[in-house]
């Protein structure tokens, strides 16, 4: 049996893993396949707008996993699959519904031959909020970044110049700009893979550097960003000489200005940077699973904290402590869960999660943000921070977050513990066979 690589997502934005074709979108392939027809060049040809909103529903369905079991990015996934909807129209002649299974198997097959390809080694050119940059280089995620301290050898794509102020930005930013050595089988995976590996390394930074942290906003002051390390708004893409790989960029269309400067002391820049390398040790020893689930994690903590929305931060935050706590949609178990590593305090810290959980409800229900979200969202990120730093050290040697949140659902009391491990142990000695293969 050949290896599947196209899935689609279940409505809790998990993956439908059981190849049983209960959550694909058969109604949408089969209107598709009805309204699409082949030109004379051998492309889609269609007669209205239905087409576009079936492919950009499906767009958001439709997942594609390397074969190291990462996501592939959205621009390669989308090309893999609409080129199997145009393969599937070309077999049935147009103006005839899909069937799901069609799209799939000539998906899959389509993955398979991208993934044979070789990776190509490339370059990409960024930048961080950082006053100094506190290595010569970091190896991580699978690549190395390093401190640029010259952009000539880099030159922008052309492209960059029809944007304003963009293409300014690298002349005027006070950003420190690095190199990122990083690797694809297309540009975009390439590019995917960099900011990753990026978004990792801050992650990491911005989680000691701002751990258990508070910070209030008087009436008239601009409300400061959650996070203190933040990517530049534009990334390119290079060859190993230096030219642009793509007449491309990658950038934030939402960017205004530069954040401040991440400018510490040089003592606790150090420590930040010493917890860093601490985290990456202890990801490395884990199970290769752990280790993609946590680094996934990170990236999300990074991205929360970068929102100039202050109430999406506070709810992607919450969405990372429902993946930790494994309890998606469960809301009064994710509070049980989150509230377990809190020795003191516990029932006073339930009862202010469940502050947190009325005010996701109001705001996602009915619109209402109720006090000051800045604030809310350092409450919410409190409790991210003790449960991502508990997961970095994995006392528990847990092979995945999902094997971590079952430690979570034990009992808090120590006495009930250790009168549960006498009563396993029991167990264990009842169930194992002796010698002459009767069990004790």
């Amino acid at each position: 049996m050949s290896k599947r690589y196209v899935f689609w997502r279940k409505p809790d934005g998990g993956l439908d893993c059981d190849q049983n074709g209960k959550y694909a979108p058969k109604m949408i392939f089969a209107e598709y396949g009805k309204e699409a027809s082949i030109n004379a060049n051998g492309g889609i040809k269609h007669s209205g707008v239905l087409i576009f909103k079936l492919e950009a529903a499906l767009k958001l369905s439709v997942v594609i996993l390397t074969p190291e079991d990462d996501e592939l990015n959205e621009t390669d996934a989308w090309n893999i699959l609409r080129s199997s909807l145009v393969a599937s129209v070309k077999k049935c002649g147009g103006g005839q519904p899909l069937e799901e299974k069609e799209v799939i198997t000539t998906a899959d097959k389509l993955a398979a031959e991208f993934f044979r390809k070789e990776l190509v080694l490339y370059t990409a050119v960024s930048s961080l909020s950082l006053k100094s940059f506190p290595a010569q280089s970091v190896q991580i995620g699978g690549c190395r970044i390093s401190l640029l301290s010259s952009l000539k050898r880099y030159p922008p794509p052309n492209c960059l110049q029809s944007y304003r102020p963009l293409a300014t930005y690298r002349e005027s930013s006070k950003y420190k700009f690095v190199k990122i050595s990083t690797s694809g089988r297309s540009v975009y995976e390439a590019m995917d893979h960099g900011l990753r590996s990026l978004h990792l390394l801050r992650g990491l930074w911005s989680l000691f550097a701002t751990y258990r942290s508070w910070s209030m906003s008087s009436g008239g002051s601009r409300k400061k960003l959650i996070g203190v390390i933040h990517s530049g708004p534009v990334h390119t893409l290079h060859n190993q000489d230096g030219k642009p790989a793509v007449d491309m960029f990658w950038g934030e269309s939402g960017w205004t200005e530069d954040r401040d400067l991440f400018d510490p002391e040089k003592d606790k820049w150090e420590i930040v940077d010493k917890n860093r390398r601490y985290a990456m040790r202890q990801l490395r020893k884990s199970k290769s699973v752990f280790q993609r689930e946590m680094e996934r994690l990170i990236v999300r903590y990074a991205i929360a904290l970068d929102q100039t929305d202050h109430d999406v931060t506070f709810l992607q935050m919450w969405s990372v402590l429902e993946k930790i706590t494994d309890t998606i949609g469960r809301y009064d178990e994710t509070v049980k869960r989150a509230v377990w590593p809190f020795t003191k305090g516990r029932q006073l810290e339930k009862e202010i999660l469940n502050c947190m959980r009325s005010r996701r409800n109001l705001y996602v229900h009915a619109a209402e943000g109720k006090g000051e979200p800045d604030q809310a969202a350092y409450l919410i990120k409190e409790f991210v921070d003790i449960h991502l730093v508990r997961l970095i050290q994995n006392s528990f040697d847990a092979a995945s977050i999902q094997e971590y949140a079952r430690h979570l659902m034990l009992s808090s009391d120590l006495k009930i513990l250790k009168r549960e491990r006498k009563l396993l142990g029991q167990a264990i000695r009842a169930l194992t066979p002796s010698p002459n293969g009767a069990t004790t």
